[in-house]
């Protein structure tokens, strides 16, 4: 099974008490740069806080939103519009996104996908899904308490 989280207005601790109840095993980060305003979601310290909770921690800069298009995006909503016809023009992505999910569902591990925005409709990590055939079935952690960027 896959999941899906974003650490928008969470904690550290809380989002590590979250995946822990969730029962997984890897958060697969899909953040281009692994960066953030808040220093416990840099990839550094937020790999150490999951590796102490038992969690593996991996990076996939392939499947994330490149800069250059959230760079010419004027909405949330055309930023992600612009990964899906990236997604769609790019197949490796997509291929190398599988293979990795593949590679995981045969160690039986629960991986989650890891990225800012709370609500799953607001983040490229549902597009992602989408366009890998992988969405059905798919469990979004802790999605109530953040602002929607996207009108539904």
């Amino acid at each position: 099974m896959i999941c899906t989280v974003g650490y928008q207005l969470r904690s550290p601790h809380e989002l590590v008490e979250q995946l822990l109840c969730a029962g997984v095993n890897v958060v697969v980060d899909v953040r281009e740069t692994p960066w953030s305003q808040r220093p416990a979601c840099r990839k550094t310290a937020l790999s150490k806080a999951l590796g102490e909770a038992g969690i593996e921690y991996l990076h996939a800069p392939f499947a994330g939103n490149p800069k250059r298009l959230r760079g010419v995006a004027s909405s949330h909503a055309e930023c992600l519009d612009l990964y899906t016809a990236y997604l769609a023009e790019h197949p490796e992505v997509r291929d190398q996104f599988s293979q990795l999910m593949s590679s995981l569902a045969r160690t039986d591990r629960k991986a989650c996908l890891l990225c800012y925005e709370r609500h799953p409709q607001d983040c490229h990590r549902t597009r992602l899904l989408d366009a890998v055939g992988l969405s059905d079935g798919v469990e979004h952690l802790g999605t109530e308490g953040a602002p929607r960027f996207l009108e539904v």
